[in-house]
This record gives C-alpha cells, sequence and structure tokens, in this order.
C-alpha cells in the first residue's frame, strides 16, 4: 500500500510540473504584453497577432491548472479507493481471538474490551469484536472506526488547497505555506 509520504510526493510532484509549465507560459504572455505595450507595433499587428497569441497562451495556462488540478485529483480519489480497501473485513487480518467469538462461551464487556484493544491496528478484528458486542448487548467503550477514516478525511482536503497552488502559481508564498517544507500538509502526510 502507498505511504501518505509517497502520496504527499506524488501530489507535490504534479503541482511541481505544472507550476512549472505555467510559470514557462506566464513568461512568453508577458514577453508579449511587453511587446504591445512597447509602441513598435501597429494597433493592426497588435489585435491581429500578438494579442491573438497572447489570449491562446492564457488559455493554455487555465489549460495546464485544469489538468493539474484534474490529475491531482485522479490521484487522490486513487490513494482513497487503496486506503477504502485496506479498512475492508480481510480474512488474512483474523486472529485467534476469532475463536473465542465463535465459542459460545459468554464473554464479558470487560473481555470484549480487552479483545479490542489488543486488536489495536486491525481493521477486520475490530469491527467484529465491535459488532459482537453490539449484538449481545455488551457496553465495551468503545467504537469501531477503521483505520484509516482520518488519513481519508484528510486526503479529501488535498486537491482543494492543491487547486489554490496551483491558482496562485505565481506566488512561491502561496506554495510554500500550503505544501512548502514545513507547512502543515508537509508534516502531515511525512510524519510516518
Amino acid at each position: 500500500m502507498t505511504t501518505k509520504r509517497n502520496f504527499y510526493w506524488d501530489i507535490r510532484s504534479i503541482a511541481n510540473s505544472t507550476i512549472e509549465e505555467m510559470n514557462e507560459l506566464d513568461k512568453q504572455a508577458k514577453s508579449l504584453e511587453e511587446k504591445i505595450k512597447s509602441k513598435r507595433y501597429t494597433p493592426d499587428i497588435i489585435s491581429k497577432e500578438l494579442m491573438p497569441e497572447l489570449q491562446s497562451i492564457k488559455r493554455e495556462i487555465n489549460k495546464r491548472k485544469e489538468e493539474g488540478c484534474k490529475a491531482i485529483r485522479t490521484r487522490s480519489d486513487e490513494y482513497i479507493a487503496e486506503l477504502r480497501k485496506a479498512d475492508e473485513l480481510n480474512p488474512d487480518n483474523l486472529t485467534d481471538d476469532i475463536k473465542l467469538l465463535q465459542s459460545g462461551v459468554a464473554l464479558s464487556a470487560d473481555d470484549l474490551t480487552t479483545l479490542f484493544d489488543r486488536n489495536a491496528g486491525n481493521s477486520t478484528m475490530q469491527k467484529l469484536i465491535a459488532d459482537f458486542a453490539k449484538q449481545h448487548d455488551r457496553d465495551i467503550q468503545r467504537y469501531y472506526r477503521p483505520t484509516h477514516a482520518d488519513l481519508i478525511i484528510s486526503v479529501n482536503t488535498v486537491p482543494e488547497a492543491m487547486q489554490t497552488v496551483l491558482n496562485w502559481y505565481n506566488k512561491p508564498s502561496v506554495y510554500e505555506k500550503l505544501i512548502g517544507e514545513g507547512s502543515q500538509f508537509d508534516q502531515y502526510f511525512c510524519n510516518e
């Protein structure tokens, strides 16, 4: 399964290459704007050649931004699907504690709490134990939450943050604040 860190570097790589492309196009646009302002060209050349070329470049910048946002959304969706799959019930994750649930022995709330805690990080067993407790009216003071639930919530915020970064592609301070080294995203996704 992809690590948080690898996912984050995938996203940053998409953002970086998109920003690089947009900055290159932006340089071309600024060069054309300087030509237009220079008064070296006739109004006819400006309106028939330079302005259409400038508009074409601006459309290309927007197209690249949309493509970058779409690629980031796609990668985020793929990672979320991967995380959900990891949280699915999996017979390979059954432990010997399943035998206790199937034994027919009356398990107390304390017994079930111990089993639940012992299976921390095992989404399959915790779900089965929580369901068993509920079916047998045992209050174990625990609840099942898929292992990756919080990460999925965080990954869902990535495309919006990255859209902001791409909208302000020509402002490195926005990049640094949102996804640069030491940013909250950087700290969260690179802390494993």
